[in-house]
C-alpha cells in the first residue's frame, strides 16, 4: 500500500521535469491514422513572459501563416475578448496549467471550451527565449525559441506538439528579432500542417 502512495509524487515529479525540458527540438504529432480537419481553428494569446513584443510578433504571424494556409483562424485578440464575454477564463487557465505541470490534455474541459467558443481544434503558443545571446567561440547571435501545441477540441487529443529555436549569427548589425521568429514560425507552422 505505501509503495502505490510513493509512487503517485514520482509520476507528477517525472511529468514536471520532463516538461519542462524544452531545451531541444521536440515534435510530436497525434498517433491515430486518421487526420482530423482543423476546422474553426482558435489561437490562444502567445504566452509571452510579458514581453509585449514577442507575444504579438508570434500572435499576428500565426493568424497571417495560417490564413495563408486557408484555414479559418480565430484571431488570438477576438478570442480573447469571446473568453471575456462567455465567462470562460478560469477553464481555459484550468485547461492550460494541466496541460504545462501534468501534460494531460482534459477532455472535459476542451470540449466545453470548444463547444462554447465554437472551435474545432486551439492552438496555443509559448515563447521560450526571445533576445541577443553569445554563442560558443564568442559568436553574437539572435535567439528565439517557440513551443506550439494544437489540440481537438472536441476530444482533447494533442494534434502536434514542437518546440524549436533558431539562431542567427550576426558581426555588426543586429537581425530583427521579429524576422527570425516569422522564420522560425513559417518552418513550424509547415512542418505541424504536414505531419500531423
Amino acid at each position: 500500500m505505501r509503495r502505490r502512495y510513493f509512487l503517485f509524487p514520482m509520476l507528477i515529479v517525472l511529468a514536471v521535469f520532463f516538461v519542462g525540458c524544452g531545451a531541444g527540438n521536440f515534435f510530436r504529432t497525434s498517433s491515430d491514422d486518421a487526420e482530423p480537419s482543423l476546422g474553426r481553428v482558435g489561437l490562444f494569446p502567445a504566452e509571452a513572459g510579458g514581453n509585449a513584443e514577442a507575444g504579438s510578433v508570434v500572435d499576428s504571424t500565426l493568424v497571417e501563416f495560417m490564413t495563408a494556409n486557408k484555414l479559418q483562424v480565430i484571431s488570438p485578440s477576438a478570442l480573447s475578448a469571446m473568453l471575456r464575454s462567455r465567462d470562460l477564463q478560469r477553464p481555459v487557465d484550468d485547461y492550460i496549467r494541466k496541460l504545462r505541470i501534468l501534460n494531460f490534455s482534459d477532455p472535459e474541459l476542451c470540449k466545453k471550451i470548444g463547444s462554447a467558443l465554437e472551435i474545432d481544434t486551439f492552438l496555443l503558443s509559448k515563447v521560450e527565449y526571445w533576445g541577443y545571446s553569445k554563442k560558443e567561440g564568442d559568436k553574437d547571435i539572435a535567439k528565439i525559441g517557440i513551443g506550439i501545441i494544437l489540440v481537438e477540441a472536441k476530444t482533447g487529443r494533442v494534434l502536434w506538439r514542437g518546440v524549436k529555436y533558431e539562431l542567427r549569427e550576426y558581426l555588426l548589425l543586429k537581425p530583427a528579432l521579429a524576422d527570425v521568429a516569422r522564420s522560425l514560425l513559417k518552418k513550424m507552422i509547415d512542418e505541424m500542417l504536414t505531419k500531423r
